[in-house]
């Protein structure tokens, strides 16, 4: 039987949001167009609750702001980030992914994808990430998040080989993965649950 691991990695593979961080600690939210284009990413979770369609793109507008921000980072001061959020990884679900035995683990998020595999170096050998990546900023950016990480993952991968497929991720955003995954696992801090 083969098995694939679908793994969020903000507040569930760290147990933090790794960009909301950063946003915070180099005060990016003082920027006129960030601020703004926050401002439209709450207005739109208001008024288009049940539309993720119409979230995505304001949420898409703000992710690619963001990135250009974050995309110009020294390495000297990335690295300083990414030694903080090794050690924010939550060795419980690490364990837990090692129990269970997954032939492919695959991270899917909403967070950078280079941050996403300096952080992981060392920790946790996955075989694909799927995130937002420097490289798409300016190119149509559409943020990986809610059915966004489902159409980037079929682009690289072939679902159906799969005889299961977990899916851990500590928010009900992730239901477009939820709906193809065999079992779903909210995760909680160190927490794990079965849904």
């Amino acid at each position: 039987m083969k098995k694939l691991a679908l793994v969020d990695f903000d507040n569930t593979l760290v147990m933090c949001d790794t960009l909301g961080h950063i946003l915070k600690e180099e005060k990016y939210y003082l920027d006129v167009r960030l601020l703004s284009l926050g401002v439209g990413v709450l207005v739109s979770r208001i008024l288009y609750r049940s539309r993720r369609d119409k979230q995505i793109l304001f949420r898409s507008k703000f992710k690619e702001a963001f990135l250009s921000k974050f995309c110009r980072m020294t390495d000297e001061k990335l690295q300083m980030y990414v030694d903080y959020f090794k050690s924010k990884v939550n060795v419980k679900l690490l364990d837990y992914l090692d129990k269970i035995g997954y032939d492919k683990i695959m991270v899917v998020s909403g967070s950078e994808e280079m941050l996403i595999k300096r952080i992981l170096d060392g920790i946790l050998s996955v075989d694909a990430v799927v995130a937002n990546s420097c490289a798409d900023i300016g190119r149509d950016f559409m943020t990986c998040w809610n059915i966004n990480k489902v159409v980037r993952l079929r682009k690289i991968i072939d679902l159906e080989r799969f005889d299961c497929i977990h899916l851990y991720t500590d928010s009900y955003d992730d239901l477009p993965l939820m709906e193809i995954a065999n079992e779903t696992y909210m995760v909680r801090g160190e927490e794990v649950l079965k849904l």
